[in-house]
């Protein structure tokens, strides 16, 4: 599974995706108005999860980063 965060004029789409060459999302990733696309898979997001533990475990702002990384993690595994 793949995690896709597409930053568009208007607004920012966010996608667990399980097949990249999926029709549907190739037509949205071909839109004019996408300004930048983030593609993650759940490697990187455990990764990005360990580093904000890693760096200052207790601080508010690495426990809530670590806490959506672990939310995003759920949603690719299922």
């Amino acid at each position: 599974m793949y995690y896709y965060e597409i930053k568009t004029k208007y607004n920012t789409l966010k996608l667990c995706v399980e097949d990249p060459q999926d029709p549907q999302l190739l037509e949205i990733l071909e839109q004019p108005y996408i300004l930048d696309i983030k593609i993650k898979t759940i490697e990187d997001l455990e990764r990005e999860r360990d580093e904000a533990l890693w760096h200052l475990v207790g601080t508010a702002y690495y426990t809530q980063v670590a806490k959506e990384k672990n939310e995003l993690i759920r949603k690719l595994k299922k």
